[in-house]
């Protein structure tokens, strides 16, 4: 963050014989900007008996970010853990910040990193990836969602933009 201070000296017309001067100091500073915005909600992920799968992935939610800053991070929790046997993963694309692969956020009811190291810079359409994983000897799962909280996060300022995604997952054998 950059701040520039002016100094302005005045010297306004002479008339009668005086003079007089004024000093002006003005500030300038760049605020932090961290702003994410997330598009569309991950369509239900629904394992069924029509499959020997174990898991099944969704790509259809995307962000866009901008920041001044650098060293900012993506970051995921859950309101709740996943059901026994089961698991959530997320991912997400990134040319500016290093993506740390598929990470198990089942449990993550606080914070869990995803994308690290973002630099400066505008991204558009970048995706998420989930997915939904069921254990062996795992036969049903009902109707469920979970509400994942995705973080755009300078950690030195402590400037935050937050989003919510809802992901609904079913698994029935």
């Amino acid at each position: 963050m950059a701040i520039l201070l002016v100094s302005v000296g005045v010297v306004p017309h002479v008339s009668n014989g005086q003079s007089s001067s004024a000093v002006q100091q003005v500030s300038v500073g760049v605020a932090p900007i961290v702003v994410m915005a997330v598009f569309g909600e991950p369509r239900p992920l629904i394992l069924d008996g029509m499959t020997t799968q174990k898991s099944i992935s969704d790509l259809s939610s995307y962000y866009n970010l901008t920041t001044n800053l650098d060293g900012v991070m993506i970051s995921a929790e859950i309101d709740a853990p996943m059901p026994a046997g089961t698991s959530l993963f997320l991912s997400g694309e990134s040319t500016l910040g290093t993506s740390r692969g598929l990470i198990d956020i089942s449990r993550a009811t606080s914070s869990r990193q995803i994308i690290s190291s973002i630099d400066h810079g505008l991204e558009n359409g970048r995706r998420f990836h989930y997915e939904f994983r069921v254990d062996d000897g795992i036969d049903e799962i009902p109707l469920q969602s979970r509400t994942v909280t995705l973080s755009l996060l300078d950690p030195s300022s402590r400037v935050v933009s937050q989003m919510a995604q809802t992901v609904f997952f079913v698994a029935s054998r």
